[in-house]
């Protein structure tokens, strides 16, 4: 036979100010989930994440290649992506490193030569790189893919030859 004993448990004046504080916490913490991001866009760990409210129309695919063409590193030369669904520096708390490279946006070649001429000052070792650009946008209703490529030969103005 199993006795089981009836033991009531009484809360003190301090378990029941701690409860309440708790509560009071959450309350708090919910109540800024719920208003902060009508106020302020990005202020951790709250954020409205606007995901893709920028509705962009066409991207950028960017390659560059040196001499002996093998591919060199896009984010080297700014041309690299931060797009992930949010507007630049929203959502998803950082400041991404400055790229060429936006969301519903093509660089013009003149905006493109300049950007990679300022970027080959930190490679004077390179005569000169080949860099691709495809357009990416709707071809009709139903589908995307690319709609123009274009390649441009871009000198280096400081191209130092080494000595042999």
């Amino acid at each position: 036979m199993i006795a089981s004993t009836d033991t009531k448990r009484t809360t003190t004046g301090n378990e029941t100010r701690q409860r309440r504080r708790e509560l009071i916490a959450a309350g708090l913490f919910v109540f800024a989930f719920a208003t902060v991001p009508i106020f302020r866009t990005e202020l951790f760990p709250f954020s409205r994440a606007p995901m893709f409210s920028d509705a962009p129309v066409l991207y950028c695919e960017y390659t560059i290649n040196d001499p002996e063409c093998r591919e060199l590193d896009a984010r080297a030369f700014g041309l690299h992506r931060n797009y992930w669904g949010n507007p630049l520096g929203v959502g998803v708390g950082y400041q991404p490193v400055h790229s060429l490279d936006r969301f519903g946006h093509a660089a013009s070649g003149f905006e493109l030569i300049a950007h990679i001429q300022d970027r080959l000052a930190d490679h004077p070792d390179l005569p000169y790189v080949e860099v691709t650009q495809t357009v990416i946008e709707p071809i009709d209703d139903l589908h995307i893919g690319p709609t123009e490529w274009m390649r441009w030969h871009i000198d280096n103005p400081r191209f130092r030859e080494k000595a042999r």
